[in-house]
């Protein structure tokens, strides 16, 4: 029997073999033995309560024991009166190992066992502590009061956190703590001297060993009352360093000469040999190895404390792809597959996981997803990978705890990019659903440190997640069971809310067209505005596409009509072409005493003119009132530099213009018709109640926005450079007028400490105060057609949507072959139509967009794509010169039969080059 591990308490001791079973033997008055009883024994007995758990690591305290396995679990028996259990105040005497739930899934590599306290390293460096800390020797910086003598659960040491630990040694009640680049630190009692601080007060929190500090400390550890420390010089030789109590000559000298060291002490007879960068220390005594005088040590390994090897299972891309033996491949995948705390240590950067928090994971996603790809590529590989990932997600503890520590979230980022191969799991809908329903039960820091990571994300890594949740949730939505979907969506609003704050991709992304096409419109709404204390998908909008939106803002309307008994079925509008603005005015007002009737169907009614209003004459109404009203001649709106609608704010126009435009785009929601005005974000933005911000400026009006960009990060004297006061100059008719933004505000320069309030001031002006008598006009009138509980669900971008269309920077003009219709004696199989329908295909995207303008009046999408827009192609006699012609109010095409394709293309592009029109140039 090879033994690998022996551990020495007060009177027991434990060892590990090379099958990583645990002997014991030694005092077992409180089970430190962990045989399950309290029998002491004179002999090693097998320790079978690990019950085959493979043991990696032993350490012991006075009368108390841990364990550590290859799969990461942190055991502790015996006497718990102090804490030093980790298992809570109620845990006593325990006689088999119990576990250490507080650190259930982080990826712990060494424990270390003091008189009555415990400390467990990570992977990263975290050092997590408890126990008894009556002098500090927890180092949490304050010393536990009477009544709380002692630290009942794992808790993080926060002073030696990024200070890259890699050992922990433990005395009766004082700490050790080696730092990768060699930097000893010390704390708790020293009484005897055995901080090695000069003196013999207590240190609450770890603190430098400053004799020792310039040189390279590579091992240490604590006896009783003293400490010692191998250093390793510049000449490749090593010295032995002591300090502490010294009642049987354990700092190398005689007791006499030096009853204790307050300081680090040199161990004059081994100063100059090699000694092994690992060491020893019993209650009274030292023990180091003392190696061949032409050893040389690695400087670069001598930092790290070697029994950390092979301590925890993990993986990393090379053993997967160095061509490992294939048997021996696949044990280790079921290791670490099967635990959460060996996913959590592996795939990890070298340096960037050291610096493992808020900001960085440490796992190289690159080396994740190569590695995936080489493993499912071996079926063998994969199905050991797939077995244990399904035996550890059903597990009841990985749902029901979920992880309390920022290292043991990598297992969620790891286990998403697993899921991008769904198609190859047994079952993958177990696996995803009790995944995403560990991620749903985190604490809120934890979601908060989940958020920041996500954030750092790619474009491409981010995009991956979101479409592996979205995956879930499509094949979940047919089922029905709504209880399903409640855990998938938690988390997906989760990254939601990361690619809000972060605009990693297009929000559309988070449509789901398979839950928004399945959304029970009428009932679902009902149960959101009684708001019903079930799952609700309108609760999530997000989920939801344009087109599910659109029919729940007409459910509204609906159920609005329905509360309300109301003579006739339609709004009629009778005006004169001659009166258009005043007749539709006079109307509109007079319907306000009722307004349930604005969101009836429209009629329009052209007196003297015989057209029956079926969709065309209501929409050449509002191309013709909306082309009057933002004529800029009008003088009510003026024109940015990006060509969009802005509010004069100098117009002379009264408010019930402005009132009138406001109803004017309700009614076109309302009415599924798309109109052709162009309003910048900050519009439909306020309308939802949001204030401007200085995005919202820019993307209106860039230059202005791209100057206060500069205002606020320019270094250096702000007032010579920009020469600024609190004030804004406009014009009026030719006069200069002037606006403080501020009382005072045109004697207050701007300078680098209030730079901020005049930006914020200045956006707020511009965007709201200079255009507030007209936008309060606009809004009473939008609000008055669309006081509507639906529009809640509604962003500002799907509100421009609803009223003026999607933008598409790919629009495919042969969806309008849908739902077209041909006239004068085209087909559908005509040479000419088959000729026609090629030339659109091949369009380049402006032409598409100028051609969508040319027929339809508006270059936008409708909401329900193309295919929902009636589309009709006349035939304008046999072949000529002509150019094509349009009705944009009935989205009508009369064209010539050219003679060639080639023809064909010439005269449409012709015509289009030539076709412009508001919002089109």
């Amino acid at each position: 029997m090879v033994v690998l591990q022996v551990a020495c308490g007060e009177h027991h001791t434990l060892c590990i073999t090379e099958t990583c079973d645990v002997f014991a033997w030694g005092k077992n008055n409180c089970g430190q033995l962990g045989l399950g009883d309290f029998t002491s024994t004179s002999k090693p007995r097998h320790v079978k309560t690990f019950h085959g758990k493979a043991i990696a690591a032993v350490a012991c305290g006075k009368e108390h024991s841990m364990a550590l396995s290859r799969q990461g679990e942190v055991f502790s028996f015996g006497n718990g009166n102090q804490g030093q259990l980790g298992r809570g105040k109620l845990q006593g005497h325990a006689p088999s190992p119990l576990s250490v739930d507080d650190l259930a899934g982080v990826p712990i590599v060494l424990c270390a066992a003091g008189g009555y306290h415990c400390f467990a390293l990570s992977v990263s460096g975290s050092a997590y502590c408890w126990g008894y800390n009556h002098a500090g020797q927890l180092g949490l910086g304050q010393a536990s009061d009477a009544d709380t003598l002692s630290c009942w659960s794992p808790t993080i040491n926060r002073y030696l956190r990024g200070k890259l630990i890699v050992n922990i040694a433990c005395g009766d009640y004082h700490t050790a703590a080696l730092s990768k680049n060699g930097q000893l630190y010390t704390f708790g009692a020293g009484d005897s001297g055995q901080l090695g601080h000069g003196g013999s007060e207590n240190e609450l929190s770890p603190r430098v060993v400053f004799e020792l500090s310039g040189k390279r400390v590579v091992a240490v550890a604590c006896g009783r009352f003293h400490t010692a420390a191998v250093v390793l010089r510049e000449n490749n030789t090593t010295s032995l360093y002591a300090w502490g109590a010294n009642t049987s000559g354990q700092l190398g000298a005689s007791p006499h000469e030096l009853p204790r060291a307050l300081a680090p002490n040199l161990v004059s007879p081994l100063h100059g040999k090699v000694l092994a960068p690992v060491i020893a220390c019993g209650a009274e005594h030292v023990a180091v190895a003392v190696l061949p005088d032409c050893t040389t040590l690695d400087p670069e390994m001598a930092g790290v404390n070697l029994d950390h090897a092979g301590t925890l299972a993990s993986l990393d891309l090379t053993q997967v792809t160095c061509g490992a033996n294939e048997g021996l491949l696949e044990h280790v995948l079921g290791v670490v597959f099967g635990s959460q705390s060996c996913i959590n240590s592996s795939f990890l950067d070298k340096q960037a996981h050291l610096s493992t928090g808020l900001h960085t994971s440490g796992v190289d996603l690159e080396a994740v997803r190569k590695a995936f790809t080489v493993i499912f590529s071996m079926p063998r590989a994969r199905d050991c990978v797939i077995s244990a990932v399904e035996r550890l997600t059903s597990q009841p503890k990985f749902v029901m705890s979920p992880p309390t520590n920022v290292e043991s979230l990598r297992m969620y980022l790891i286990l998403l990019e697993l899921a991008t191969f769904r198609a190859l799991f047994t079952h993958p809908d177990m696996v995803l659903s009790r995944t995403f329903r560990s991620i749903a039960a985190l604490h809120e820091d934890m979601k908060t440190t989940l958020h920041s990571w996500w954030s750092r994300y790619s474009e491409e890594q981010f995009a991956g997640v979101v479409s592996v949740v979205q995956n879930h949730l499509s094949v979940l939505g047919p089922r029905g069971d709504s209880r399903e979907l409640v855990a998938p969506v938690a988390v997906l609003k989760e990254l939601y809310s990361v690619n809000e704050e972060s605009h990693i991709v297009p929000f559309q992304r988070f449509y789901n067209d398979v839950l928004s096409s399945a959304l029970d419109r009428e009932n679902s709404y009902l149960r959101w505005i009684r708001r019903d204390n079930v799952f609700n998908l309108l609760d999530n909008p997000f989920l939801l596409n344009t087109i599910a939106k659109s029919d729940l803002f007409h459910v509204d309307a609906a159920l609005e009509q329905m509360g309300h008994q109301l003579e006739g079925e339609y709004l009629v509008l009778q005006v004169h072409r001659e009166s258009l603005i005043e007749d539709t005015i006079a109307l509109l007002s007079a319907c306000e005493i009722v307004p349930q009737v604005f969101q009836r169907p429209l009629r329009v009614i052209m007196r003297g003119e015989q057209a029956v209003d079926e969709g065309g004459v209501r929409k050449e109404f509002f191309q013709l009132v909306t082309r009057e009203i933002f004529n800029p001649k009008y003088g009510m709106f003026v024109e940015t530099e990006k060509r969009q609608a802005w509010f004069n704010q100098v117009s002379l126009e009264n408010e019930q213009e402005f009132h009138l435009v406001g109803v004017l785009l309700g009614l076109a929601a309302y009415n599924r018709v798309l109109l052709p005005v162009r309003f910048p974000l900050v519009v439909y933005m306020m309308l939802r109640g949001f204030a401007p911000t200085l995005a919202l400026l820019k993307d209106a009006f860039p230059i202005i926005g791209r100057g206060l960009e500069e205002l606020l990060a320019f270094d250096g004297d702000i007032e010579e450079a920009f020469c600024l006061m609190f004030a804004v100059n406009y014009e009026r008719y030719g006069e200069i007028g002037v606006h403080e933004l501020k009382p005072g505000g045109a004697s207050l320069p701007v300078r680098e400490d209030n730079r901020n309030e005049y930006v914020k001031l200045f956006v707020e002006y511009m965007c709201r105060d200079a255009v507030q008598r007209q936008f309060t006009a606009f809004k009473c009138g939008f609000d008055l057609v669309c006081a509507n509980h639906a529009l809640q669900l509604f962003r500002a971008e799907e509100l421009e949507s609803l009223i003026c269309g999607e933008t598409s920077e790919n629009i495919d003009l042969l969806h309008l072959r849908r739902n077209v219709v041909y006239d004068g004696g085209f087909s559908d199989d005509h040479p000419f139509i088959r000729n026609f329908w090629d030339v659109l295909s091949h369009l380049p995207q402006p032409l598409r967009k100028k051609f969508l303008f040319f027929c339809s009046g508006s270059d936008r999408v409708p909401i329900a794509g193309l295919s929902s827009m009636r589309f009709i192609v006349q035939r304008a006699g046999p072949d000529s010169n002509s150019l094509p012609t349009a009705s944009t109010c009935f989205n009508y095409l009369v064209i010539p039969e050219y003679s060639t394709e080639e023809k064909l293309r010439e005269r449409l592009c012709t015509a289009l080059d030539n076709c412009e029109g508001f919002g089109m140039r």
